[in-house]
């Protein structure tokens, strides 16, 4: 038992006679005279589980009424959970290898609890703690097999052919948002982030043409259970509702990715979750071989390119991994959906495994000064599936028109054609503009190539020789640019 031994039930509690009921109607237990043990659940004060001293016999009791003042609402969730666990299992999920806990009773009178049947098994988080502290990742690979399959095959029987509808979700993001600038958790340009992306995937119509399905609704750690081979139990299910699929698959690939960057800070933590998210997909793929392929079709395309600068693109490499291992399953989502998921591999991968994103000093104050007598262009190796989204979370998408990104191209920097594009579509010439950049040689070398005045800005990033290459100015302030150009803050 996973708890702490605090003593017996007293014979004379209500609890003992709803316990003593519930074994006798319900679990087929005959004690004529029942004693329960009584273990505190780690990590819970409203949890507790009770077993009978002589049949060995278990169950977990849930407390609704410690959580609400008001314990006809504590009844009311803990009758919540109650149907809600009984309408999983009526979708024959139940057993091996795929099993919802059994409810069985709650009570008013006895401080709203809820009481459902014993599982043994490994609790998720446990999986998760071998992995990011012991170093067990097999472990864990074994167990994310598993959730994916028990997730992938509650969701596919539950779903009822009514379209998915995200105003509820968003509606409580806002809120969300809302209670944490009030908190000052959060500053205007986060919350304008937040808007942006909330108002990024809703605007997208194939974000509207999967089905509804019963989700757990609450796909943390602590509430999923392992047994033997491929046997997961779900628990808590109080925040179960309809909704979108990825609703639980985002949670459970977020908690990986918390868990991972708290305890190992391992800059590959994202493999895991890629390789998690194919496998719900119907792509068996561990993240050693999602790694592997991911960086052996960037190289084959390089390879394969004709430029001397090849640029790779990583919707096509996340489309070909998906092609080339795709299954049945994969094959019978809807076409909408395997045409999303590409995409949203690249952004996602990028975003778990960036590092940081921020601007140097006295950025955008230099920028404001130029923009007011200067058009601004911006060429940038980067790709097309985020570049221009990581811009506007720095606050720098307004500021230059054209965006020359190599991603959309096919080759990078120090190639003349970029730069040539950013000259075009400022309708500027070469001998009157000047490009700064802290690369000699994809920055310097390529703009001096190109016919542009140079300026070396000699900061923590890039490389600092380059052959012969010589900038026409270097700085180590951005503000030095300003004095560069005779323009006044």
């Amino acid at each position: 038992m996973n708890g702490r031994y605090v003593g017996y039930l007293a014979g004379d509690d209500p609890l003992h006679g709803f316990l003593r009921r519930i074994i006798r109607d319900r679990m087929e237990v005959r004690e004529a005279h029942p004693a329960f043990r009584v273990f505190r659940l780690s990590g819970s004060i409203v949890v507790y589980a009770y077993q009978e001293k002589f049949s060995g016999t278990s169950i977990i009791c849930k407390f609704y009424g410690p959580r609400f003042a008001d314990l006809d609402k504590a009844t009311w969730m803990a009758r919540q959970e109650y149907e809600g666990l009984e309408t999983l299992r009526q979708y024959n999920l139940i057993g091996s290898p795929h099993h919802v806990i059994r409810p069985l009773g709650f009570s008013r009178d006895i401080n709203g609890v809820l009481a459902v049947e014993y599982y043994a098994g490994e609790e998720f988080s446990q999986a998760i703690t071998r992995a990011t502290q012991h170093r067990d990742d097999r472990h864990l690979y074994r167990r994310l097999t598993a959730l994916a399959s028990f997730l992938a095959t509650q969701h596919d029987r539950t779903a009822n052919g009514t379209a998915v509808d995200f105003d509820g979700d968003c509606g409580y993001l806002d809120t969300v948002t809302g209670r944490l600038r009030k908190a000052r958790r959060i500053g205007s340009d986060d919350a304008d982030e937040l808007s942006r992306l909330r108002d990024r995937w809703r605007e997208r119509p194939l974000m509207w043409q999967d089905q509804q399905v019963w989700l757990h609704g609450d796909a943390t750690p602590a509430n999923f259970l392992f047994g033997d081979g491929m046997d997961v139990a779900a628990i808590d299910l109080e925040r179960m509702k309809r909704g979108d699929r990825m609703f639980d698959v985002g949670r459970v690939a977020g908690e990986l990715q918390h868990a991972f960057m708290r305890d190992s800070g391992d800059r590959h933590r994202a493999d895991p979750f890629i390789g998690h998210f194919l496998s719900y997909q119907g792509i068996d793929l561990c993240r050693d071989q999602v790694r592997e392929l991911y960086f052996g079709i960037m190289a084959e395309q390089k390879h394969a390119s004709p430029e001397e600068h090849p640029e790779f693109d990583a919707v096509g490499i996340w489309r070909r991994i998906i092609t080339e291992h795709q299954t049945a399953f994969t094959r019978a989502l809807p076409a909408a959906k395997r045409k999303q998921m590409p995409l949203f591999l690249a952004e996602m991968c990028r975003g778990i495994s960036r590092r940081r994103l921020g601007l140097y000093p006295h950025t955008r104050e230099v920028l404001d000064a130029l923009r007011e007598r200067y058009p601004l262009a911006l060429v940038t190796d980067a790709q097309s599936a985020y570049a221009r989204a990581e811009l506007h979370r720095v606050g720098l998408l307004d500021y230059f028109d054209p965006i020359v990104v190599s991603g959309d191209r096919g080759y990078r920097k120090p190639d003349r054609r970029l730069f040539q594009a950013a000259l075009d579509g400022m309708s500027v010439a070469a001998a009157n503009a000047m490009y700064v950049g802290n690369d000699m040689h994809r920055d310097i070398f390529g703009a001096r190539e190109a016919g542009l005045t140079t300026v070396m800005f000699d900061s923590d990033q890039g490389k600092k020789a380059y052959r012969d290459c010589v900038p026409d100015y270097t700085i180590t302030d951005l503000r030095d640019l300003l004095a560069i150009l005779g323009v006044q803050q």
